[in-house]
């Protein structure tokens, strides 16, 4: 099971690796596609299902339709990565929150869990490739996921941004 596990973790590291070096090359996005934007995020918290439900995690979803023109599969990959991460940094029973918000001309998404929270320094670097705050759980990730969601939405011309405290959670909120 240990060796499964390893091929598991080289896996993922290669297929963000591969990812963001990809979208940082890239010199033309593929063409913007109208979506739904509340239905993609449903999707990337079904295919999380497992992540959750193994930990009791229960959800807190207001997801109002929201049509969208933008980069379809790359957003996808925003979604999965900072569900996964509230996720995994709740304690298990804790709650992850998921609204989606209309703002005059654009969206919100926030994500938000009640787990271990971050620390001002942690923050400043949580965007650096292959940086990991919490080193308990390094065997959990490989410090990839948040620097190709802000590249993604770098290209994507979005923004992110996070609040957090030690012990008390963190909210990233996703502005398209």
């Amino acid at each position: 099971q240990k060796v499964f596990f390893n091929i598991d973790k080289l896996n993922d590291l290669t297929n963000n690796i591969l990812r963001i070096s990809k979208i940082e090359n890239q010199t033309y996005l593929d063409p913007p596609v109208s979506f739904r934007l509340d239905e993609q995020i449903r999707e990337a918290i079904v295919i999380l299902e497992a992540k959750w439900s193994r930990k009791n995690i229960e959800l807190d979803i207001d997801l109002p339709e929201a049509e969208y023109f933008g980069q379809k599969s790359l957003l996808f990959q925003v979604w999965v990565n900072l569900i996964s991460n509230a996720i995994k940094f709740s304690n298990d029973g804790g709650c992850v929150s998921i609204h989606l918000k209309k703002d005059g001309s654009s969206y919100k998404v926030f994500i938000s869990d009640d787990g271990i929270g971050m620390t001002q320094e942690t923050m400043k670097h949580i965007f650096e490739k292959f940086y990991q705050g919490d080193t308990s759980r390094q065997a959990q990730g490989n410090g990839l996921g948040l620097a190709l969601c802000k590249e993604i939405l770098n290209r994507c011309g979005g923004k992110i941004f996070v609040t957090s405290k030690p012990g008390k959670g963190s909210v990233f909120m996703v502005q398209l």
